[in-house]
């Protein structure tokens, strides 16, 4: 039988509804009255109609969306990206403020000093150990927070950037497949007919929560489903994410199970529905993706992007624009700030004036000036109670921070030893 023959009108017009919502979206609109018009004269022929169809049906495959990207995800056109969001422009200045980190803490006491102080959230990926020491020195020159949080990952052996406003400690064959996953989520999210990506939600959840219910956390908090979900088993303490982007949150969740969420492709097509279904796949190999941005990029920034990330192209295209194919954090170097001019003129010392206004503990305050000065007081083993509780009197004037902690100990009769960032006392 001519399959032609069993075409009717409805069925024809269905592909009329999802050839119009196809052409609507690459300006064929126009042409919208004399198709329909074209298209009520090919009813009366079946072997017309079931040509016409083949054609349309050929232009649903053409135009559906891919499994893990669209095409605006691939090439985010800039309004898609999500790097380009007012939060993650915050977050991107916030890792170039002027910041020197020195610790001998485990790492998860390291992160919560550096979140309290400098009002960034940052993520530990699952597979690395929260409570492995982080021994960090002063560094030898000025530098950036985002520059002592890559301090702290390679003294972890692990890697660290931006996901959105997120700061992301994951192993190194893993960050920039991660922040991919974001991407190509908001991509994908931003080129169909909802409005998720408009806004930004914050995420808490309480102790003890298993993956599973952050998966339904999220899901209650953006309206959305997916398709026989299933993540292994895993436990957060209490936590809370600030406004992000829904992509964002699941990168942050499912990474640490090597999955990621894409788009269903049965949500795209059903413009109707009013809830978001999202599949869970394993983590894409990829890392790298492209965009242009409006910068101007000296041959100097370029040579030293490449040799940054050989792996990445970056092309001076226009007279401002240059387009980029790399991992995310090639992506985040030429969004960032330019870099201030470096200055030979050696930076004066910080000079203190320090007064005690009665006699105090000199534990007590070596304590305090441990905190306020960021220094590392360890007491050695032949310290006993009694020296840590000597009274001193002390005014000084004019001290460098190093020289205080001297004065201090001297004034208790013990002796300060200096590494560094850190001093061990001993009776003297």
């Amino acid at each position: 039988m001519d399959v032609g023959s069993e075409l009717n009108y409805d069925a024809v017009s269905d592909c009329w509804t999802v050839f119009l919502r196809v052409t609507r979206s690459i300006q064929f609109v126009t042409h919208h009255n004399s198709l329909k018009a074209k298209l009520n004269v090919f009813t009366g022929s079946a072997s017309v109609v079931k040509n016409f169809a083949f054609a349309l049906a050929c232009a649903v495959v053409l135009f559906s969306p891919s499994t893990e990207s669209t095409a605006s995800a691939q090439e985010n056109r800039n309004q898609f990206n999500l790097l380009l969001l007012p939060t993650s422009r915050e977050a991107l200045t916030k890792v170039h403020q002027n910041c020197q980190l020195w610790s001998e803490k485990p790492l998860q006491l390291v992160i919560d000093d550096v979140q309290a102080h400098y009002q960034i959230p940052i993520w530990i990926d699952r597979r690395i150990d929260k409570e492995q020491a982080v021994s960090l020195t002063k560094p030898d020159s000025s530098s950036t927070l985002g520059g002592e949080l890559s301090r702290i990952s390679l003294a972890c052996g692990v890697k660290g950037g931006l996901v959105e406003n997120v700061y992301v400690l994951a192993p190194a064959n893993r960050l920039a497949r991660i922040q991919r996953s974001a991407v190509v989520l908001h991509g994908q999210l931003s080129s169909s007919n909802k409005s998720l990506t408009s806004e930004s939600r914050e995420l808490d959840w309480p102790e003890i929560t298993s993956s599973v219910e952050m998966l339904q956390i999220i899901s209650q908090v953006w309206n959305v489903e997916f398709d026989s979900a299933s993540i292994p088993h895993d436990l957060w303490h209490a936590g809370k994410l600030p406004p992000c982007s829904l992509a964002t949150q699941l990168a942050l969740l499912l990474s640490g199970f090597d999955l990621q969420a894409v788009m269903d492709t049965k949500s795209t097509s059903d413009t109707t529905s009013k809830t978001i279904k999202l599949k869970i796949v394993p983590l894409s190999e990829e890392t790298a993706w492209p965009d242009s941005y409006q910068r101007t990029l000296s041959p100097a920034a370029i040579a030293e992007l490449r040799t940054s990330y050989p792996a990445g192209t970056i092309e001076q295209t226009g007279k401002n624009t240059v387009k980029i194919r790399g991992e995310t954090n090639l992506h985040l170097d030429v969004l960032s700030p330019p870099k201030p001019k470096r200055t030979d003129k050696t930076p004066k010392e910080q000079l203190l004036t320090f007064e005690l206004a009665a006699p105090v503990p000199v534990e007590a305050v070596l304590n305090n000036l441990s905190q306020k000065l960021g220094f590392t007081i360890v007491w050695s083993d032949e310290c006993t109670s009694q020296h840590r509780s000597r009274l001193i009197e002390l005014k000084v004037k004019d001290s460098s921070p190093r020289d205080l902690i001297n004065k201090v100990c001297e004034a208790a009769q013990l002796r300060a030893v200096d590494q560094e960032k850190k001093f061990t006392i001993y009776p003297k």
